[in-house]
């Protein structure tokens, strides 16, 4: 049986080998051949190496999350969507869409104070074919938002979730479904992001949009409105949206604003003609509650929404914007012990003059104390936290050291560590103060 070949016959081999091509030549190849298979290694090496930097940048150990894969050509901008296309990949199979055509655009309010002016972007992405992520609702158009700002990557979330939660008791609690995912941009990884159901007329459930002021609507309040003037810049008409022409933001508005301001006390508050028969009384009640809880600071003058279905709906608020949220804002920090109620006095018509009525504060207290007996336990809110962390506790560190370089650090200190601490003792130190406060009422 023959294992393998004797020395004998390997040296003879050899040594005609030598004869034939001469010796020097023989040591000659073999160098090069040790060379060319050194220059082989050290190419594939490299090339896994720079192919792992560039288009992952991302551990190993991450790479079983959500991926979303957006290519294109030409550069992004705010102004016009360009053409691109879009894939999702996810560990459930049936949840992963082929490479289809889409469209994207940066996605946020101005360059000198909006989202816009952080190096890590907001994005709208339109596909150009309806489809259901990752089991959210059927749509071609959809929100990823970047949570730059937000040094967690749970409170914005948190605030979509814990707004939603009160669809049960309250049916115009409308809140975006939104999931997290891992973006790749031109197969380069781009972060982690949170993909989410975009506010508009699906969201909201409305009326197709007809051309009269009783026209299913949608406002959008982006700039200091304080709800004491019109200022046209103020405000966006999301719906009827511009394809449908028909302007109403502009008929509608002033009118409401001046009954906010300017209406005596008994007229505004009685049930004939007051401000419940233009606003859902449940949803003031709930709007207030909630954000008085999770102490929305970059909020009550702008960062809203207004809507209303087909005259003669009411019209609801929509809380948008989680930035300032929940006692944190990038490297700042906001007592779970403060009371805004004069801030809000002072940035909000509405509200400070329902805030300065009895019978409505009192309402607000019973809502509460309803709210902590039935849902907003400490355990409901913290399991919330919890479960989305597990969820993306693996990918923290890449998207923290992508985006948080050298000069940002030396700023801003974005510890994630710190900043979920912070968090987590914060939301039952925010309920017991909440308690007290509405007690007192």
């Amino acid at each position: 049986m023959i294992k393998t070949r004797s020395k004998t016959v390997q040296n003879k081999n050899l040594k005609n080998e030598s004869e034939i091509k001469g010796a020097p030549f023989k040591f000659k190849r073999k160098n090069r051949k040790r060379e060319f298979y050194a220059i082989v290694l050290i190419f594939v090496i490299l090339t896994s190496v720079i192919l792992f930097y560039n288009y992952l940048k991302v551990p190993f150990h991450i790479t079983d999350e959500t991926v979303i894969n957006i290519t294109f050509n030409d550069d992004i901008n705010h102004e016009e969507f360009i053409d691109g296309t879009f894939q999702l990949t996810d560990n459930d199979d049936n949840d992963d869409v082929e490479k289809m055509d889409c469209r994207i655009k940066i996605k946020g309010s101005n360059f000198e104070r909006g989202s816009r002016r952080w190096p890590k972007k907001n994005y709208r992405i339109e596909l150009s074919q309806a489809k259901s992520l990752l089991g959210m609702r059927n749509d071609d158009d959809w929100d990823l938002y970047a949570l730059y700002m937000d040094y967690t990557r749970l409170r914005n979330k948190l605030g979509f979730d814990l707004w939603g939660s009160l669809k049960e008791t309250n049916p115009t609690a409308f809140a975006p479904k939104s999931k997290y995912v891992l973006l790749y941009l031109n197969g380069e990884f781009h972060g982690l992001y949170l993909l989410a159901e975009r506010a508009d007329r699906n969201l909201f459930e409305l009326d197709d949009a007809q051309n009269t002021i009783d026209s299913s609507l949608i406002f959008q309040s982006k700039g200091y409105t304080f709800l004491r003037h019109y200022y046209k810049d103020n405000w966006d008409q999301d719906w009827p949206n511009e394809y449908e022409g028909y302007y109403i933001e502009g008929v509608i508005l002033p009118d409401l604003i001046y009954f906010i301001k300017n209406t005596p006390d008994e007229v505004f508050f009685s049930e004939s003609n007051g401000i419940y028969t233009l606003f859902d009384k449940l949803n003031l009640i709930d709007f207030f509650v909630y954000n008085y809880f999770v102490l929305h600071i970059d909020f009550w003058n702008n960062n809203f929404y207004i809507i209303r279905n087909s005259y003669p709906s009411k019209f609801i608020l929509i809380p948008w914007d989680y930035d300032h949220s929940f006692g944190q804002y990038m490297h700042k920090r906001y007592s779970s012990q403060e009371n805004n109620i004069e801030f809000i006095e002072l940035n909000n018509e509405l509200f400070n003059r329902l805030i300065n009525n009895d019978s409505f504060m009192k309402e607000c207290k019973n809502r509460w104390f309803y709210l902590r007996a039935t849902l907003w336990t400490e355990e409901f809110i913290l399991d919330m936290i919890f479960e989305d962390f597990d969820e993306i506790e693996n990918a923290i560190k890449a998207d923290t050291e992508k985006w948080n370089p050298k000069e940002i650090k030396e700023r801003w200190d974005n510890n994630f560590d710190e900043s979920l601490a912070d968090f987590l003792q914060w939301i039952p130190n925010r309920l017991e103060y909440c308690d007290s406060f509405f007690n007192e009422i």
